[in-house]
């Protein structure tokens, strides 16, 4: 198989190999949104079949990538489009940087990192904040302190204990958590 390509979303690389179509799976069930690359520029009738499909194309990324919300839409139908080369639910590891996961060596659950949340294109910052509150409140209390907040670019600059990574990568409303 050749070299893929790396599609880079606020500094987050993610691997789609050369070729590939993959399969839907359970992960695509927990999430409103999808990435679905092009493999070509598409036309407004284009844009047009992915919303009659009920996927909904927010923001293109990586140049040839876009971040669809798919409320209740079978992937699968997206994936057969003549003009969609790749398509995958944007899975928590999608949005979590590297360097801010858990397992890295020297990292201890408590420690308090420095982090941009960015939200969704449809999601504004003082709904994806209710969330980070209520995840954080059900993790055992722990106030989450928003340093700065930026409608223009639907994020937050907050503290985050690494314990609670995870866990906000997997809110749907997040599109990436990286450092600040």
């Amino acid at each position: 198989m050749s070299e893929g390509k790396t599609i880079r979303i606020d500094g987050i690389a993610i691997e789609v190999p050369e070729g590939t179509r993959p399969q839907v799976d359970s992960d695509a069930t927990g999430s409103r949104y999808a990435l679905v690359q092009r493999v070509r520029p598409l036309s407004g009738a284009q844009l047009q079949m992915l919303r009659d499909l009920g996927a909904e194309p927010l923001e293109e990324v990586a140049g040839d990538t876009y971040i669809v919300r798919f409320d209740g839409v079978d992937l699968r139908l997206v994936l057969e489009l003549e003009f969609v080369g790749w398509a995958a639910a944007y899975r928590p590891e999608f949005r979590l940087a590297p360097e801010l996961r858990r397992e890295n060596p020297g990292r201890h659950a408590g420690e308090l990192l420095r982090v941009r949340v960015r939200f969704q294109g449809d999601i504004a910052p003082a709904e994806g904040t209710r969330a980070l509150r209520s995840l954080a409140a059900a993790a055992g209390g722990r106030c989450l302190r928003v340093e700065k907040s930026d409608e223009s670019t639907r994020s937050l600059v907050l503290r985050l204990p690494v314990l609670l990574m995870d866990s906000v990568a997997g809110l749907d409303a997040v599109r990436s958590v990286t450092p600040a």
